[in-house]
């Protein structure tokens, strides 16, 4: 990774961190302002400040990864608090991130390469793992990823996101229970 990618990953950990923080205070608003203290001690919290001020420039890749992991966490112990709440509570986070998806603005995919790049570009976890496509086919891209994958952050949040996103392409995507990454033709 180069400068440019740097900085492109702190601004996509950026985003995610503001989806956080709503994610963060709706659970707040059921489970009482100590909940905010709950999520700081057990989660950490991204430092206010610009990519300069933030990032260690002799170490970027290592707390990219911190940072990453981190609002990955924060997104993840949120969802799991609110999904307590009731059943209902999924459709709720399901359509916010849906809605985060659609209003990001990014060109849907034309195809399935084109649809796996941008979940690569979308992803913020893109320092610790690598993916090792298991199929590739005209109608189907299965791939797995090695290393620490949060997986309801993968099968819930960026389900939701990467669908707003994809919202009217013919082409879905999904996770499997056994963390199978999954793009097909609609």
């Amino acid at each position: 990774m180069n400068g440019q990618d740097y900085r492109q990953l702190f601004d996509r950990i950026r985003l995610f961190n503001f989806l956080a923080s709503d994610i963060v205070n709706f659970a707040a608003q059921k489970y009482g302002s100590e909940f905010l203290d709950y999520m700081d001690m057990n989660c950490g919290a991204l430092p206010d400040g610009d990519y300069e001020k933030v990032i260690d420039q002799s170490a970027p890749q290592q707390f990219l990864d911190l940072y990453s992991n981190m609002v990955m966490g924060r997104l993840e112990l949120a969802s799991k608090k609110i999904l307590e709440l009731g059943d209902g509570y999924k459709a709720v986070l399901f359509d916010y991130f849906n809605k985060e998806g659609v209003n990001i603005g990014i060109e849907k995919p034309t195809g399935l390469r084109d649809a796996y790049d941008i979940i690569k570009g979308c992803s913020i976890d893109l320092l610790a793992n690598q993916d090792e496509i298991s199929k590739d086919s005209e109608d189907e891209l299965i791939w797995h990823k090695k290393g620490n994958v949060h997986s309801l952050f993968w099968t819930l949040i960026m389900v939701a996101f990467i669908g707003g996103i994809f919202k009217g392409a013919c082409i879905e995507f999904y996770v499997t229970e056994k963390m199978d990454f999954v793009l097909k033709k609609i």
